[in-house]
């Protein structure tokens, strides 16, 4: 599932991609200006955006530079221009993908499946019980135990680990991180912000040494990542 916003002021298109979208069971976002698109992708971070480029307002071209200015969010153009050079000019301005009209909504979801695969699968919710090495979290009793060592943490800090567990070692961004295990709907810079003081908190109380951490590891440009205990213990 990823948070997808289609920008299009055809009614009758964002129909379309709404209903097929939502049928793959993705978060559907809407604008029809490129105003409205360029707000929400500052307030809900997607994790794809589909820019149709003949907008009203601020034209695609225009929202997709900005879009790129600000984030690296994967864009799929789709539009009825058919030209070489308005296709080498949307690509120009940062777009990933380029699709006509009238497009196949199988060809489509195809383009979507490949850009979505480009930034990792995004994560399932945390699981509620699992246990890797000597760690262990019961998140329906908000319990994380070390090496038989109860470990005291908050139900918020134990869906932090539990989400990080479920991703078997692979990083997870803050913006995905905060709102799986939190619920916090933010963007980016505030994840950051709001992980960074858990986080640390959680290194001391696992007894990780935060300025060299061995479980609880930051990937630089991506976000964080739990190593098992015993992998940190043998490296």
């Amino acid at each position: 599932m990823a948070r997808i916003l289609v920008v299009d002021d055809d009614p009758e298109v964002q129909q379309l991609l709404d209903y097929v979208l939502r049928r793959e069971e993705h978060v559907v976002l809407s604008a029809q200006t490129g105003e409205e698109a360029l707000r929400a992708a500052h307030s809900s971070a997607p994790d794809l955006v589909i820019l149709d480029l003949m907008l009203p307002g601020i034209d695609g071209f225009m929202v997709c530079e900005r879009l790129r200015l600000a984030r690296s969010v994967p864009i799929l153009m789709l539009t009825g221009l058919v030209e070489e050079h308005d296709k080498i000019r949307g690509l120009d301005a940062g777009a990933d993908d380029y699709l006509t009209k009238p497009f196949s909504p199988r060809e489509l979801l195809a383009r979507v499946r490949a850009l979505l695969r480009r930034i990792g699968p995004v994560p399932s919710p945390p699981v509620r019980a699992v246990r890797i090495g000597g760690l262990e979290i019961d998140l329906g009793k908000g319990r994380l135990t070390l090496g038989g060592r109860d470990v005291p943490v908050s139900r918020s800090e134990a869906a932090i680990v539990a989400c990080l567990a479920a991703q078997a070692g692979d990083p997870v961004p803050p913006r995905v991180l905060a709102k799986l295990a939190l619920n916090y709907d933010c963007d980016e810079a505030q994840a950051r912000a709001i992980l960074k003081v858990r986080i640390s908190r959680l290194r001391q109380k696992l007894g990780d040494d935060p300025q060299h951490p061995r479980i609880l590891l930051s990937v630089r440009g991506v976000g964080y990542a739990l190593r098992p205990p015993e992998m940190a213990e043998t490296a």
